[in-house]
């Protein structure tokens, strides 16, 4: 059995990363209101505290749906088993079988920046996706993606990581 972990830079369950990051995005939402920055002239009110968790949320769930904590690969039962958070509050567990497995590697572009992510699908459903958002670095990326690959070709060619120096 293979085991692969995240490397976030600060370890905390991820309902509560999620909260924490939502109190400094409504602090800076404060902050700019203050500053001017913000092109309104009016009080912060409570639809600006709705209007600013609709736009956190959608930028948390553009990068992903499913934040991974450990991905198992056991070949002796021949199935992947995934701990996640779904919509990083509910945490599950999923496995799936070898024969129904398929994967792609991509280089997303997301709001802030671009993202090196890997999906992995089941009977051609997609159901996980590890990226750099939620504390996967692209070498561990790259490993788990070959250890894939020893299992299974992807049904469509990978892309390769696009670097800095590409």
């Amino acid at each position: 059995m293979k085991e692969y972990y995240p490397a976030p830079l600060i370890k905390m369950p991820r309902w509560l990363e999620t909260i924490v990051q939502f109190v400094l995005f409504l602090i800076m939402v404060v902050v700019f209101h203050k500053l001017g920055l913000r092109g309104l002239n009016h009080e912060v009110n409570n639809i600006d505290y709705i209007v600013s968790f609709v736009l956190f949320t959608l930028y948390k769930l553009l990068g992903t749906f499913t934040a991974v904590d450990l991905v198992q690969i056991d070949y002796s039962s021949k199935q992947i088993s995934f701990e996640y958070w779904f919509l990083y509050f509910i945490k599950k567990r999923t496995l799936i079988k070898f024969e129904d497995l398929d994967f792609k590697c991509r280089n997303d572009i997301i709001l802030f920046g671009g993202s090196y992510g890997l999906y992995i699908y089941n009977n051609k459903k997609l159901r996980i996706k590890l990226n750099r958002m939620n504390g996967w670095k692209d070498q561990q990326i790259d490993s788990l993606t070959e250890d894939l690959l020893s299992i299974k070709q992807p049904s469509q060619p990978l892309r390769k990581r696009k670097t800095i120096y590409d």
